[in-house]
């Protein structure tokens, strides 16, 4: 009737398109790369005032500062948005695989449980059922994904001369 293999790997696919696009809807990817450049340029200026002891550039930071703060807390609470839609909604899938393949095994010659990671025991081969198998379909459909989407999709367009494309990867 079906693979078992290829509808936990086509389920982890949809999941990883629905959880990329949350992820640059709500995620406000743009906005806290935006922010960290603020607060980076804000830290360069306040360690260059330090080092030269410029206390009238320290004061001019020492206002500006709390506004800084601010950026910082927003930037770290934006992908927490996403988050709160992104968890409910992988163990609606994780729930939903095993509902469909409720007896599945696979090996695979590589292992990311907890205890081979702590162990190094990574290219060492695993078992996996429905759940783990879900897992390891969506950290490598995420992965390709957010590189599509971010070369191909949406790339980041370079503001400065500072800042150079990356050279292409030639296979």
């Amino acid at each position: 009737m079906f693979d078992p293999a290829i509808t936990i790997a086509l389920s982890a696919v949809v999941f990883s398109i629905v959880s990329l696009f949350v992820n640059h809807k709500f995620g406000g990817k743009k906005k806290v790369k935006e922010l960290q450049k603020e607060i980076n340029e804000f830290q360069k200026k306040f360690e260059k005032a330090t080092k030269e002891k410029d206390e009238k550039e320290l004061a001019k930071l020492k206002v500006i500062e709390p506004q800084v703060m601010k950026n910082m807390q927003e930037m770290l609470l934006l992908p927490i948005k996403a988050m709160v839609i992104i968890l409910p909604l992988f163990f609606i899938f994780i729930a939903g695989v095993q509902y469909l393949v409720p007896v599945f095994t696979i090996i695979l010659p590589f292992g990311i449980h907890p205890n081979e990671l702590l162990a190094f025991k990574i290219l060492e081969q695993s078992a996996y059922g429905s759940r783990g198998f879900f897992i390891v379909c969506s950290i490598v459909a995420n992965l390709v994904l957010e590189v599509l989407y971010s070369r191909v999709i949406a790339p980041d367009k370079p503001n400065k001369k500072e800042d150079k494309p990356s050279p292409p990867i030639i296979v």
